[in-house]
C-alpha cells in the first residue's frame, strides 16, 4: 500500500501557497471592491458598472499576461487547459500560482453563472406555464411556429455569411491538415431522434437535464390541463393560476439578488477569458479571428435589418437589447441570460407575455446564430477553415457542394445543442461528423482550440441578439408589442398600399 501523501493546507486546501498567488489574488480582491465602493458612492448607472467591470477585467488580466511574457499557445493555454482537467504537475512550464489565481478569481463568475442557470429553468416553467394557463389566450402554436422559422433562418444567414468572409480571406490555406485518428463522440444526432428528445422521459429528470425545451413541454402541458379543468373547477385552477403569480415573483426577487451581483463576475469572466486566451499566438492565426469577428458583426446587422424591415425602431430595440447582449458577452451563456432578457422584452420594451415567454426558451436550445448546435457563424469558421487546409477534401469537392452541404447539416443539427459554455468543441466535432470527416476533429481543434476563450463570447453575444431579434419580430407580427416609440412604422399597411398600386 503506497503511503498517503501528506496533504498541505495552504496548497491543497486554500490554493494560495506562494507569494505570487497571495499578492495576485489580494490585488484583483482589491479591484472588485473598489468598485463595489464607486458604485456605492457614485450611484453609477447598470450599464457604467459593467463598462467599468470589463474595463478593470481587461487591465488586470493583460498585466498578468504581461509577467508571463505574452506566452503562445504552447505554455499559457496548456496551463490553461490544464487547469480544466485538474492537472497540476505533469507539464514542466505548469505555474502554480497562476493555477491558484485563475481557482480564486473563477469563484466570482462561477458563482453568478450557477446562480443564473439555477434559476433559468424556473424562470422558462413559470413564464409559459402561466401564459398557457391564463384564459382566453391563442394563437400560441403559430408563435412558436413563426420564432423557429425566424431562428432557423438567422442560422442559415450566419453560416453563410462567415463562409465567405473565410473564402474571402482564404483562412486555414497552405495549413495540409491532415486526419488523426477517430473521435469516439457524437453530436449529430438523427432529426426524428432529435424531435423525440424534446418530449421529457421523466418529470423530474426533466428539470435537471439542462435542456430548455422539455421543461417548455411541460409548462405546456401543465397551463394547458390547468386552463381546461377551469370550465369544471374554477375556483381551484383559479387558485393555481395565483399560485402561479406568487413563484413568479419569488423568482423575479431572487434574480434581481444576482443581477446586483453581476459587474463584479463580469470582472472575473473577463479576467479569466483573457488569462486562457494565447495572445501572442493570436498573431499567426489572426484570419479566424477576423473572419469569426466579421461574421458575427455581419449577423449582428442582420437582426438589426430585419427588425428594421418589421417596422421596428432599431435605436429604441438596441437600447434595451444591449444589457442582455453584453451579459451573454461576458457569461458566454445563453441561458444564464434567460431571465434579464425576459426582463428586457416584458418591461422595456413592452412586449405581451405570451409571445416573450414562447419565443425566447426556443432560442436557447435552436437556431443559435454564432455558436451552439452547429450553428452559425462556427460552422462556417470551421467548415472553411478545413475546406481551405485539407486537401483531401478540397479534392473531392467543389467550394460551392461543401458550402451547401455544410448549410443543411448547420440547420439541421442547429436544433439540438443548449447554449451553455463550453459548446464549441461539440459545434467542431459535430459539424464534422455530420459531413462524414470525424477524423480532422483534433488537427482542426489544434489551431481553432485555443481561441475559444475569446471567440465564444462574441458567439454568446450574437445569440442572444438572435433570441431578441426573433421573439420581437414575432411580437410584431402578432401584433403583441404595446409601446408605440418601439414602432416606426406599419409595414402592413405599406404592403398593402405596394399591392394596390400594382392592381391599379
Amino acid at each position: 500500500m503506497p503511503e498517503d501523501k501528506k496533504v498541505d493546507i495552504l496548497k491543497d486546501f486554500f490554493s494560495i501557497s506562494t507569494w505570487q498567488s497571495l499578492v495576485i489574488i489580494l490585488i484583483f480582491l482589491v479591484l472588485v471592491v473598489s468598485l463595489g465602493i464607486l458604485v456605492k458612492l457614485t450611484k453609477m448607472r447598470f450599464s457604467f458598472r459593467i463598462f467599468t467591470a470589463i474595463g478593470g477585467g481587461v487591465i488586470f488580466a493583460i498585466g498578468i499576461q504581461a509577467i508571463l511574457g505574452f506566452p503562445n499557445d504552447d505554455s499559457a493555454t496548456s496551463i490553461w487547459k490544464e487547469f480544466l482537467e485538474d492537472k497540476k504537475t505533469e507539464n514542466p512550464n505548469y505555474n502554480l500560482w497562476l493555477h491558484q489565481v485563475i481557482t480564486w478569481i473563477t469563484l466570482l463568475k462561477t458563482i453568478f453563472i450557477n446562480g443564473m442557470l439555477m434559476l433559468s429553468v424556473p424562470v422558462v416553467f413559470l413564464a409559459i406555464a402561466r401564459v398557457v394557463a391564463k384564459p382566453h389566450t391563442s394563437g400560441l402554436a403559430t408563435m412558436t411556429i413563426k420564432g423557429i422559422i425566424i431562428l432557423l433562418i438567422n442560422v442559415a444567414v450566419a453560416y453563410t455569411v462567415t463562409y465567405l468572409v473565410g473564402m474571402v480571406l482564404d483562412i486555414g490555406s497552405g495549413l495540409n491538415l491532415q486526419p488523426e485518428g477517430m473521435r469516439d463522440e457524437t453530436t449529430v444526432k438523427e432529426l426524428p431522434e432529435v424531435i423525440s428528445n424534446y418530449m421529457p422521459a421523466n418529470f423530474i429528470g426533466a428539470f435537471v437535464g439542462g435542456a430548455i425545451i422539455p421543461v417548455m413541454v411541460i409548462a405546456a402541458l401543465v397551463g394547458y390541463a390547468i386552463k381546461k379543468q377551469s370550465k369544471r373547477y374554477e375556483r381551484e385552477m383559479n387558485t393555481s393560476r395565483d399560485t402561479l403569480e406568487r413563484f413568479w415573483k419569488i423568482v423575479m426577487s431572487m434574480l434581481m439578488t444576482f443581477m446586483k451581483f453581476m459587474p463584479y463576475a463580469v470582472m472575473s469572466m473577463v479576467t479569466v477569458a483573457i488569462i486562457g486566451g494565447p495572445i501572442a499566438h493570436l498573431v499567426d492565426i489572426g484570419k479566424v479571428m477576423g473572419t469569426a469577428y466579421i461574421g458575427l458583426f455581419i449577423s449582428l446587422v442582420w437582426h438589426t435589418l430585419t427588425i428594421l424591415f418589421f417596422g421596428i425602431n432599431p435605436v429604441q430595440w438596441w437600447k434595451f437589447a444591449w444589457k442582455p447582449v453584453i451579459q451573454g458577452f461576458a457569461t458566454q451563456s445563453f441561458q444564464a441570460t434567460i431571465p434579464i432578457s425576459i426582463d428586457a422584452l416584458k418591461d422595456d420594451m413592452k412586449i405581451k407575455e405570451e409571445a416573450v415567454n414562447l419565443v425566447l426558451p426556443l432560442s436557447s436550445t435552436m437556431g443559435l446564430t454564432g455558436c451552439a448546435g452547429c450553428a452559425g457563424v462556427q460552422a462556417g469558421v470551421v467548415l472553411m477553415f478545413v475546406y481551405n487546409g485539407a486537401s483531401s477534401i478540397n479534392s473531392q469537392y467543389s467550394v460551392w457542394i461543401w458550402f451547401l452541404m455544410g448549410l443543411i447539416v448547420t440547420v439541421i443539427t442547429s436544433l439540438g445543442i443548449a447554449g451553455v459554455p463550453g459548446t464549441a468543441p461539440l459545434v467542431t466535432a459535430g459539424v464534422l461528423s455530420g459531413l462524414g470527416f470525424p477524423t480532422y476533429y483534433g488537427t482542426v481543434y489544434t489551431y481553432l482550440g485555443a481561441l475559444d476563450g475569446i471567440l465564444d463570447m462574441g458567439r454568446t453575444a450574437v445569440n442572444v441578439a438572435g433570441g431578441l431579434q426573433a421573439t420581437t419580430i414575432v411580437a410584431r407580427m402578432q401584433n403583441k408589442i404595446t409601446e408605440p416609440q418601439m414602432i416606426l412604422f406599419n409595414y402592413r399597411k405599406k404592403n398593402r398600399q405596394k399591392n394596390k398600386n400594382k392592381i391599379h
